[in-house]
C-alpha cells in the first residue's frame, strides 16, 4: 500500500469531496498508523480535518446557515447504520449459537438436559474434529483449542454447549438428528478418549503446540517460535483492533518489574461492587461480571495503585476475549457509575493480556505473558517501574499513561459499556 491514497468518502457527506488516507511519519509516536483528511475536488480546500468541518464548509459555500442541523443529520445517519450493523452482527452471532449472559446459561442448561455435560474427550471424538494444545512456559499450562469440521475454533466447552442448546431450542426443544449422531459418535470413540489425554504431555515435551485428530495418524507439532509466527500471521491486519490495544510501544522489557497482582472475576464482595452490579443489571447490560485487580504492594508503585480496582466488560474482540474498563461509583452523582481510562485487554500483536491506556503511542502499564480466554487467574504479571519516564511524567501524573478518570464509555458501546447515569428507582 502506498500513501497517500484515496479511500471511499463516508456515506452522507456532500459530493465534491475526496477522502485521502495518509500515514504518520516514521519518527512519529503514531508510526504505523494512518489518518484521513478531506480535500475538495475543485482544489479550494485541502487537509480538512473531518466530516464536521467538511459539512460546515459545504454549508457556508451553499448559503445554508444552520450547518449544525446538517451535521446532526449526518451523525444520525452514521449512528443508524452502526446500529443496523450491530443488529445484523448480533443476529449472526445468535444464529451461530454465540449468546451471552442469562441466554447463554439457559442454552447451556438446555444442552445438558438433552445431551449431558460435554467433556473435552467427547468433543475430541466428534467426526472431523481436532484439538490443539498450546504450552505456556510461564504457567506450564496447556490450554486447548478445538477445531470443528468446518474449521471454526472453540476455546470453551461452554460455548459449544450454548450452540448446541440454541440448535435444540430452534428445533422445537428436540435434538436435531445430525447433532445427536455427532455427540453419540464422540461418546463412543474410545480411541479419541485415549488419545486426548496424550495431548497435554506432547505439548509440554516439545514446549510448543501440538495438534491431534482421532481421525488422522499425523500430529502437527510447532515450536514456540513457529506458534508465535502463526499467531501473527492469523491476524489479517495487525492494526485492525484499534479500540482494543495500543499500537505503538516505547517501553522495553527492562522497564518492567515483577508485580504481585491478583486478578480475579466476581471475587470482590464489597457494597460498592454489589451496587455496581445492581446498576449494570438495572440498565440492561448483558454482563454484570466485575474483574478485580488487587496488589498488596500498591503503595510502592504509582502505576500499581492506578490499576488496582474494579473493571466491567466493555466489549469483546474478534476472538471473543473480553475487554474490561475500570469503573467506580461517582462522587458527584448519587447512584451513577464513572468510567476510568484504564483497561484490561488482550493485545493480539503482542500475544498477551495488558493493562493501561488504549491510546495510540502509550506503553502498556502492565502485562502477563500467560495465555487464556480471560485475564482472571493469570500470573507472572509485570508492571512498569516507578521511575519509568520520570523525565516526562511520574506515576502520580497518571494521565500521561491513561489511568485517569474520564467520561463514561460512548453510547456506541452501550450494550456492554457502563455509562454514567443516575441509579434506577427502588421500584
Amino acid at each position: 500500500i502506498t500513501y497517500p491514497r484515496d479511500v471511499p468518502l463516508p456515506e452522507g457527506l456532500p459530493a465534491g469531496w475526496r477522502a485521502v488516507e495518509q500515514a504518520y511519519g516514521p519518527n512519529s509516536k503514531s508510526a504505523g498508523n494512518t489518518y484521513v483528511r478531506y480535500h475538495s475536488v475543485d482544489g479550494k480546500h485541502r487537509q480538512v480535518m473531518g466530516p464536521k468541518q467538511v459539512i460546515q464548509l459545504h454549508c457556508e459555500e451553499n448559503g445554508i446557515e444552520d450547518w449544525e442541523s446538517e451535521y446532526a443529520k449526518y451523525q444520525a445517519g452514521v449512528k443508524r447504520k452502526a446500529d443496523e450493523r450491530a443488529a445484523r452482527a448480533a443476529a449472526e452471532r445468535e444464529a451461530r449459537g454465540q449468546v451471552e449472559g442469562e441466554k447463554r446459561e439457559e442454552m447451556i442448561a438446555v444442552s445438558r438436559k438433552h445431551l449431558g455435560e460435554l467433556t473435552g474427550q467427547v468433543a475430541f471424538g466428534f467426526p472431523g474434529w481436532q484439538c490443539r494444545w498450546d504450552f505456556l512456559p510461564e504457567s506450564k499450562q496447556t490450554p486447548k483449542t478445538f477445531t470443528d469440521a468446518e474449521g471454526h475454533e472453540w476455546k470453551l466447552l461452554k460455548d459449544l454447549e450454548a450452540k448446541f442448546g440454541m440448535m435444540i431450542s430452534n428445533n422445537g426443544d428436540k435434538v436435531p438428528k445430525e447433532l445427536a449422531e455427532m455427540v453419540e459418535a464422540g461418546k463412543k470413540n474410545d480411541h479419541a478418549h485415549a488419545l486426548f489425554h496424550t495431548g497435554s504431555t506432547k505439548a509440554r515435551d516439545c514446549e510448543g503446540s501440538v495438534t491431534l485428530s482421532a481421525y488422522s495418524q499425523d500430529a502437527k507439532v510447532e515450536t514456540r517460535e513457529e506458534r508465535a509466527q502463526r499467531v501473527q500471521a492469523s491476524s489479517k491486519n495487525p492494526f485492525k483492533r484499534k479500540k482494543l490495544g495500543p499500537r505503538v510501544y516505547f517501553a522495553k522489557k527492562d522497564d518492567y518489574q515483577s508485580w504481585d497482582a491478583k486478578v480475579t472475576l466476581n471475587s470482590e464482595q464489597s457494597d460498592e461492587a454489589a451496587g455496581m452490579q445492581k446498576i449494570l443489571a438495572a440498565r440492561g447490560f448483558k454482563s454484570q461480571d466485575l474483574l478485580h485487580v488487587a496488589a498488596s504492594s500498591a503503595a510502592e508503585n504509582g502505576y500499581s495503585e492506578a490499576l488496582s480496582g474494579l473493571y466491567f466488560v466493555k466489549c469483546k474482540d474478534d476472538s471473543d476475549r473480553p475487554c474490561y474498563q475500570g469503573i467506580k461509583m461517582s462522587t458527584t452523582k448519587q447512584g451513577a457509575i464513572v468510567g476510568l481510562e484504564r483497561y484490561v485487554y488482550y493485545n493480539d500483536r503482542n500475544a498477551r493480556w495488558e493493562m493501561g491506556s488504549m491510546r495510540p503511542g502509550k506503553a502498556a502499564l502492565a502485562f502477563s505473558s500467560e495465555d487464556g480466554p480471560q485475564p482472571s487467574g493469570l500470573g507472572s504479571w509485570k508492571i512498569l517501574k516507578a521511575d519509568f519516564g520520570k523525565t516526562e511524567s511520574t506515576p502520580a501524573q497518571a494521565e500521561a499513561q491513561g489511568a485517569t478518570e474520564k467520561s463514561a464509555p460512548s453510547s456506541s458501546m452501550k450494550e456492554q459499556g457502563a455509562t454514567e447515569k443516575a441509579a434506577p428507582s427502588s421500584s
